[in-house]
């Protein structure tokens, strides 16, 4: 080894140790997270359809709608058994209305503060957050206000399918035991927010694909051009990729009836909008 290689290395890895990415040295916050992106949601304004998202509750909302039309379209040629999150985070909005063409998820995120909050959820009473969340998701499936009931049991059966393994989608790998192909693979705003390498996210949406059974479906969602995003006053990296670069990524994995949709975002953050994508994966 050179003197100047091995004074690169020394020098990556102090600049590592001065500068720990939170997604590989475990700093990240749940809560932190949760509070700059996914506060309570507001009952009022649920039907609302704004054409620019000015803040993260409209962002969110809209998101909703999106998973809510997506269980309807995505329409299972056979019965679908397995569903795996990837990256969930500690979110849960995400499975409220795809939970429905299932009977079992599997929820992973590589960072384990992440699975805590959402064990915590499954194993203690309710969280107001996700309870606003999920009655604003049966908003969109009924086309009215759920009643009180409703809201409860869609939360019951949510805890009851998932249950949480780690997964690193970088190396695809699993912590635990946990099958090997899934019907329906949901993955939202993970892959890009790793890094700021496009080589990076080609190489976890390939993982991500490898699991999806054939005929099974993906369904995505992503933060559009952005090369980082803000957390509590944390500045992590994000690979800035736009509706092309999905497209082509997908049609060269070989998935087929790829929809890609996306709406403008004016909000605080860094990134101008969000991409939508639901695509069947053939071989």
């Amino acid at each position: 080894m050179t003197s100047t290689v091995r004074a690169f290395r020394n020098w990556s890895a102090r600049r590592l140790e001065l500068n720990p990415n939170p997604y590989l040295s475990g700093n990240f916050k749940p809560e932190e997270y949760l509070r700059t992106y996914y506060p309570a949601l507001p009952e009022s304004s649920i039907f609302r359809h704004a054409e620019t998202l000015q803040n993260v509750s409209e962002e969110n909302l809209t998101l909703l709608r999106f998973y809510a039309d997506a269980q309807v379209q995505l329409q299972p040629t056979r019965d679908w058994l397995w569903m795996l999150e990837v990256g969930g985070g500690p979110t849960i909005y995400q499975l409220i209305s795809l939970s429905r063409l299932v009977d079992k998820i599997c929820f992973t995120d590589f960072l384990i503060p992440n699975l805590d909050s959402v064990e915590n959820w499954i194993r203690t009473g309710h969280d107001t957050r996700w309870l606003s969340y999920i009655r604003a998701a049966l908003q969109y499936e009924q086309g009215k206000a759920p009643t009180n009931m409703e809201v409860l049991l869609r939360e019951r059966e949510l805890k009851r399918k998932m249950s949480l393994v780690r997964y690193d989608v970088l190396r695809d790998r699993f912590f635990a035991t946990a099958p090997k192909e899934y019907d329906l693979v949901s993955s939202n705003f993970c892959i890009e927010c790793i890094s700021q390498s496009k080589v990076v996210w080609l190489q976890a949406l390939r993982n991500i694909s490898k699991r999806i059974a054939e005929g099974g479906c993906l369904v995505m969602t992503a933060l559009r051009m952005a090369s980082t995003y803000n957390i509590h006053g944390r500045i992590l990296p994000a690979t800035p990729i736009d509706e092309t670069d999905v497209w082509k990524a997908l049609r060269d994995l070989d998935f087929s009836n790829i929809k890609i949709s996306s709406r403008d975002c004016l909000g605080k953050n860094e990134y101008n909008g969000m991409i939508y994508v639901m695509a069947r994966k053939d071989s």
